[in-house]
């Protein structure tokens, strides 16, 4: 029984001692998170749903070096373009990073002219402000499950704006002082290996 044990603990020593990102390989993650925030103002209570996708495509240099893309897009309370109220917050940009031979990783990216739309299905009026810049900082671990990955992650975000635009005018309005938007979520991210 003893022999038994050691043999599987050997080998789950050993499974976690493969390096989860090896020198070179390069991939495409997925990173999600959805969460609920609530909040009350006096009598008025309010749920919001917040699903945020965070998807990377990146090459690997053998040094553990990464060159790649980000595609960052915070939604809450559905896609603004829908019939409901929501907001949504999307950017893409250029990536760059180090992945070790351990399976931890870090990113950063820069979001080139993200937009925020706010819909306001009440009042059926929606918000856009734009021309502004942000980036993405990842910080996570992945296990290589055979070409496959999956990993945790947090990301923190930042998201400024310059202009809006305005129901009825022809030219965006430029913003009085500073605009932004920040936040740091963990993720649960899927990675494919190539």
């Amino acid at each position: 029984m003893q022999a038994i044990r050691a043999l599987a603990a050997s080998s789950l020593l050993s499974c976690l001692a493969t390096p989860a990102l090896a020198a070179g390989k390069s991939y495409v993650s997925l990173a999600l998170t959805r969460t609920l925030e609530e909040s009350q103002a006096q009598a008025a209570k309010g749920k919001e749903e917040v699903l945020i996708v965070n998807m990377s495509g990146a090459w690997v240099h053998e040094s553990g070096l990464s060159l790649g893309l980000k595609y960052y897009d915070y939604a809450r309370n559905g896609q603004a373009l829908s019939s409901t109220s929501g907001t949504v917050i999307s950017g893409y940009g250029p990536l760059v990073g180090f992945s070790h031979s351990s399976g931890f990783y870090g990113n950063a990216s820069y979001l080139y002219k993200p937009t925020k739309r706010v819909n306001d299905a009440d009042r059926n009026e929606m918000a856009v402000l734009k021309e502004g810049d942000g980036y993405v900082v990842d910080i996570g671990k992945v296990f290589d499950v055979g070409g496959f990955g999956v990993g945790l992650q947090v990301s923190y975000a930042k998201v400024t704006y310059k202009k809006a635009e305005v129901v009825g005018t022809v030219d965006d309005v430029k913003l009085a002082g500073t605009w932004f938007d920040a936040m740091t979520y963990p993720y649960v991210a899927a990675f494919i290996f190539f």
